[in-house]
């Protein structure tokens, strides 16, 4: 499914995923997250939380490799590709 964005939203949208992405790598690469991540027993969550847990566990280690900028950067343009590419297929 693509989600059709006005095309005068379309930068503003790609600001807003840009600012959620750069705070969400803040949080998720912070010392206090890290810390609690690695202080969780994993026998002493329950078992429902546990796919929830092992997720966080393996987004922080990831998002801990790659550079705040270019990650928003990245999902900057993540949010744009979509009605662009909508776009560039209308014109051929």
């Amino acid at each position: 499914m693509i989600l059709t964005v006005p095309k005068k939203g379309l930068h503003t949208r790609a600001n807003v995923m840009g600012q959620l992405a750069e705070r969400t790598h803040t949080l998720m690469t912070g010392q206090t997250n890290a810390t609690l991540l690695q202080e969780v027993v994993i026998e002493e969550v329950p078992e429902a939380m546990r796919p929830t847990v092992h997720y966080l566990q393996k987004e922080s280690t990831r998002l801990n490799k790659i550079p705040r900028k270019l990650y928003t950067s990245y999902e900057k343009m993540a949010a744009k590709a979509p009605a662009l590419w909508q776009e560039a297929r209308q014109k051929k």
